[in-house]
Order: C-alpha cells, then sequence, then structure tokens
C-alpha cells in the first residue's frame, strides 16, 4: 500500500494561524468492484476501474479509501489542534488506459462507511452499487444521497491526470469545466475533520463507460488517486502555545511551549511565517515576544 504526504505552506502562513497549508495523500485501498466482487490478483491492485453494464463480467463501481492520519496531524501541527478548517479538496486520478477504455460518464459519492471489506473475496460488495429493483446503494452515501462530483471520463493517454476541484475539473492539463465541480459537502468537511478515514465510491454513468485509472499500486511515477486538501487556521490565540484555559492566559509554561515545538521543527513555530531557509530563525523567538507582549484579546 502506498501513501504520499506532502505539505506545503503558502508564502502567507504566518503564525501558523494565517495562511493556509494544503497537504496530499494518495488513496491507501483501491477496489473495483464486479459482479463476483472486488477485482483479485496484482490488477486489483495495479487498476482501478469504473465500467458500465455493457462490459458484462467485468462491469465494476470504484472504492477509494484514505487514510489521512497524517494529514489531520499536519494541519495540527500548523493550526494548533484542532484550530482549522477545510478550505479546498482536490482529487486527481492517473488514467491507465487499456483497449477496452472508453471515455464516458461517472459519479463519485461521499460515503462515511470506511470499514467495509473493499479488497477480498469475503467482501458483501458486488456491481452494481444500487439495487436495479429496490435502488439501494450497497454503501450508504452521505450528501443526501446525491454525488459529490459528476464529469465525464475522456479517454485520452495513459498517465494523463485529471483534476477535480471546487472550480471544475481538467484533463492533461487543459482547459476546466465549471459543470465538473467537485462539491465540499458539509458532511464531507467534517468527515475529514474528525476522522482519520475517507471513502468516496465512484460509479458509472452510462453501459458503456469504461473509466481505467491506476490503483493503490503505484507503478512508473503512476499513482492512485490523490486527494489535495487545504485547510486554514480558524483563529485562537498564538501565544497560548500550551492551549491552557486558566487565569492568566499566558504563563512561563507557553514559552517552554514554544521552545519545544521550535526544537521539534513545527511549523508553528514559524511565528514571522518566512519561507526562507532555514525557515526556523531567531526572528521567530522576537517574534512570539511580541505576540506574548500583545497578550490575548
Amino acid at each position: 500500500m502506498n501513501r504520499i504526504i506532502a505539505v506545503v505552506a503558502a508564502a502567507g502562513l504566518a503564525s501558523g494561524v494565517m495562511g493556509q497549508v494544503t497537504a496530499s495523500s494518495v488513496a491507501v485501498l483501491t477496489g473495483t468492484i464486479q459482479p463476483g466482487g472486488p477485482r483479485q490478483g496484482v490488477n486489483g491492485d495495479r487498476f482501478f476501474n469504473i465500467e458500465g453494464l455493457n462490459n458484462g463480467a467485468f462491469s465494476s463501481y470504484g472504492v477509494a479509501r484514505w487514510d489521512l492520519t497524517q494529514v489531520r496531524a499536519d494541519f495540527d501541527a500548523a493550526f494548533r489542534a484542532g484550530q482549522w478548517q477545510i478550505a479546498a479538496v482536490e482529487l486527481e486520478l492517473t488514467q491507465d488506459n487499456a483497449a477496452f477504455s472508453l471515455s464516458g460518464p461517472v459519479a463519485v459519492y461521499y460515503t462515511p462507511d470506511d470499514v467495509t471489506d473493499i479488497k477480498t473475496t469475503a467482501s458483501p460488495l458486488f456491481y452494481p452499487l444500487f439495487d436495479p429493483l429496490t435502488f439501494a446503494s450497497d454503501l450508504p452515501l452521505g450528501n443526501g444521497g446525491n454525488p459529490v462530483l459528476s464529469y465525464t471520463f475522456t479517454l485520452g493517454v495513459t498517465g494523463d491526470l485529471d483534476r477535480y476541484t471546487q472550480a471544475g475539473g481538467s484533463h492533461a492539463g487543459g482547459p476546466v469545466n465549471p459543470a465538473e465541480a467537485l462539491a465540499l459537502a458539509p458532511d464531507l468537511v467534517q468527515d475529514i475533520r474528525t476522522d482519520n478515514f475517507l471513502t468516496l465510491v465512484f460509479n458509472d454513468g452510462d453501459p458503456a463507460t469504461a473509466a481505467t485509472y491506476r490503483g493503490q499500486e503505484s507503478f512508473s511515477g503512476r499513482v492512485g488517486p490523490n486527494l489535495f486538501i487545504t485547510a486554514v487556521g480558524t483563529g485562537g490565540c498564538y501565544a497560548n502555545c500550551d492551549q491552557s484555559t486558566g487565569s492568566p492566559l499566558l504563563t512561563a509554561n507557553d514559552f517552554q511551549c514554544f521552545l519545544n515545538t521550535y526544537a521539534a521543527g513545527a511549523s508553528y513555530a514559524n511565528c514571522d511565517g518566512s519561507t526562507g531557509s532555514p525557515a526556523l530563525t531567531a526572528n521567530d523567538f522576537q517574534c512570539f515576544l511580541n505576540k506574548y507582549a500583545a497578550g490575548c484579546s
């Protein structure tokens, strides 16, 4: 299982409570759910397919699951525990195409279910996602049962990146289509804030669709479904490093706390928001002293 985490502090990041931090995470699990259950063998890990009914035994919906433990820890380190909110979520998919790949519509749903088996023969999941008689879904769906994203898979070449943001979707760096915007559904956002795992379900929107992507097993620079999550600070008093609630709020413990975070190289200690190398300098101590002297209102 592969996971890549990258944290980028924006030039405007100041005091760990302003600015923004973007973290990325590759899905640790991808399941291609066929009529017989999750696709098995190496191809079940290498590829992540969404194929409509015309594809017979290979018809499938996809389930991708991310471990956001490190992402949330990075946000806590930058803004202090819990003092952040989600500003943006972007989804990037890497095409990994075959002779049968075919353009067509895809709908992406958020599910709060992070535990159902999406990989083994013991899984209770089978294509289609929606029961043709009762219309019940294999997995519980958030956002009122509505997709958080609807787009058209546009067949390109293996390695092409399809990216979906709140502004819309783009294929291989091409123009952005506003109709393919990824919605920041409230329950999805709350899930990221409070839970270490996130699961999305990909379903065909046409019997002919055959959308083919890289799965959880990376190869030759191609990785599985990748999320880019941006958080912004929600405020709080920067000088109250130890997050105490007593009176007085600011004490010598805050100085020790700042020294500890500085020694650990935590992004919170970059009080002056500098972007040079090294990011942490004596200026950060002076910045902290100034904020301490200003107090907390």
